[in-house]
């Protein structure tokens, strides 16, 4: 190769290596009735693709497609044993709802996840499946809890990691400065806290600070996660406004690639000029 094509070629890598390093995906649920596929109404499973950058990708329409960042929630053992089920149980909460508490504004949408009045029924679990082709790092959750007014419970949530069982459930999600560099996080790894007062709680967990490190779920891997509300005795509550986000990064011996052009260009250059 010419050394006068190596030096527009290593600027077209960079150029589309920088624009797609801190690329921002997200994936979420809002609209809990319509994205709900089980047909028990106790019941909730859930599969939906993402955006990059605000728009949506290609797949939005068929989630698993190559392409995509594609959240499953729930899936429950009991409503059905969908095999693609956000963990090996699929906890589901107790299904969604479709009232409005007699109020309006934004979160009175009439459009949540049910959490019931037993223990299995206060947690949800949610997979993140990564088709992009890249690495992604999950940096940030957010999500709304109400409790009903005069109600003592739940008290708080917990969120945390489910490791895999190795097999069809397989969870890799790793803490490192790459996802190639990153240690496999342990099995109910505490991923965040808070407190659940009265009315409408607003949460947002950055994934980094419990962690205490980055999380990367590999180009082609998943990982599962749990929240759980605590409570002293079991009660109803609504969940809402659910959001993951994350980067897609390129792996590094796509930057690596452009190293290599650009040393052979100098060299290359050097040599003409000697």
């Amino acid at each position: 190769m010419s050394y006068k094509l190596l030096f527009p070629l290593a600027g077209f890598l960079a150029t589309s290596l920088i624009a797609t390093a801190e690329t921002t995906v997200s994936v979420g649920v809002d609209d809990w009735g319509a994205n709900n596929s089980s047909t028990n109404a106790n019941h909730m499973f859930i599969n939906v693709s993402g955006t990059i950058d605000g728009t949506p990708l290609p797949s939005a329409v068929a989630p698993g497609a190559t392409g995509d960042i594609e959240l499953i929630m729930g899936g429950s053992l009991a409503s059905g044993n969908q095999a693609n089920r956000a963990s090996s149980v699929g906890r589901d909460g107790y299904g969604t709802g479709t009232s409005t508490f007699g109020q309006s504004g934004d979160w009175f949408d009439g459009s949540y996840l049910k959490f019931g009045n037993v223990s299995n029924q206060m947690v949800v679990d949610y997979r993140i499946v990564n088709n992009t082709g890249l690495d992604f790092k999950y940096t940030k959750l957010e999500f709304d809890v109400r409790r009903a007014p005069g109600q003592a419970n739940p008290t708080g949530y917990t969120h945390s990691y489910l490791r895999g069982d190795g097999t069809i459930f397989g969870s890799n999600f790793v803490k490192g400065a790459t996802a190639a560099e990153g240690t496999v996080v342990a099995n109910n790894k505490p991923m965040g806290t808070g407190t659940i007062a009265d009315g409408i709680n607003e949460f947002t967990i950055n994934i980094g600070t419990p962690l205490d490190g980055t999380g990367w779920i590999p180009a082609g891997g998943e990982a599962s996660f749990r929240i759980k509300l605590d409570h002293t005795n079991a009660a109803g509550a609504q969940l809402d406004n659910f959001l993951v986000t994350g980067t897609v990064v390129p792996e590094p011996s796509a930057f690596a690639l452009i190293t290599g052009v650009l040393v052979m260009a100098t060299v290359m250059t050097r040599r003409r000029n000697k």
